[in-house]
């Protein structure tokens, strides 16, 4: 529940062998409303699927950020959940 660790326990996930449910949930956590847990998330989920869809997942606009996760959605909707 503290948002202090969430990044450091997400980047952890991004070490270990990759699951299906962990990386629909780090695709989730783009979204998140703390910057640094949504760089986590995309470090972590960048590192277990190879798959590279990039913002500023700190600093850029919420519009943009939206837009990359919603790339990042449609990639495992339509390729990524098969893999895994």
């Amino acid at each position: 529940k503290d948002h202090r660790f969430r990044g450091e326990a997400m980047l952890a996930l991004g070490n270990m062998p990759p699951e299906k449910g962990m990386i629909k949930s780090l695709i989730d956590l783009l979204s998140d409303w703390d910057g640094w847990n949504r760089y986590c998330a995309y470090v972590a989920v960048k590192k277990l699927t190879g798959q590279d869809f990039a913002c500023e997942w700190i600093y850029d606009s919420e519009a943009t950020r939206k837009a990359t996760a919603a790339q990042w959605k449609k990639w495992w909707d339509e390729e990524g959940s098969k893999k895994y």
